[in-house]
C-alpha cells in the first residue's frame, strides 16, 4: 500500500535549468532597445542631424508599438506553460494557434494603418520642423 507520504517531494529546478529556459525571452527583450542604438550610432556617423532626429522618432515609435503588443508574447507564454506542464500537447497547439491568428491579424491591421498611426505619431510627438517631419514621413511611407 503506498501513500502520498512514501513518495519523494518534487525537487525545484536548479538555477542553470531557469537560465536555460529564461535566456530566449531576456534575449527578445533586449532586441528592441539594441534596435534603435544601432540605427542611432549608424546614422550618427553617416547621416545629417534631421535624419538622426527621424531615426530617433521611429525608434521611439517603434518600440512603443513593441511594447504595446507585448501582452500577446506574455500571455502566450504563459498558457503555453501551463499547458506543456500538464503535458496537454492539443492545448499548446491551441495556445500557439490562437496567438499566431491574433499576432497575424494585428499584423495586418498595422499594415493597414500605417500612415496614419505615423501622422498620429509626428502630430503628437511635437514634430512642427519641415526637414525633420518630411524626413520622417518619408521613411514611414511603403516604398515603390
Amino acid at each position: 500500500m503506498s501513500s502520498a507520504t512514501d513518495e519523494a517531494p518534487a525537487q525545484a529546478p536548479g538555477h542553470g535549468r531557469i537560465a536555460r529556459l529564461a535566456w530566449p525571452i531576456i534575449l527578445a527583450n533586449c532586441a528592441v532597445p539594441l534596435l534603435g542604438l544601432v540605427d542611432t550610432a549608424v546614422i550618427g556617423h553617416t547621416g545629417s542631424v534631421v535624419e538622426l532626429g527621424a531615426i530617433a522618432l521611429g525608434a521611439l515609435v517603434f518600440s512603443f508599438v513593441y511594447w504595446t503588443f507585448g501582452f500577446l508574447r506574455m500571455g502566450t507564454t504563459g498558457l503555453t506553460a501551463q499547458a506543456a506542464g500538464a503535458d496537454d500537447e492539443p492545448e499548446v497547439r491551441a495556445a500557439v494557434g490562437r496567438a499566431l491568428v491574433t499576432g497575424l491579424g494585428l499584423g495586418l491591421a498595422i499594415l493597414a494603418l500605417q500612415l496614419p498611426v505615423a501622422h498620429a505619431a509626428l502630430a503628437t510627438g511635437g514634430d512642427s520642423s519641415p526637414p525633420c517631419g518630411s524626413t520622417s514621413t518619408s521613411w514611414c511611407a511603403p516604398s515603390s
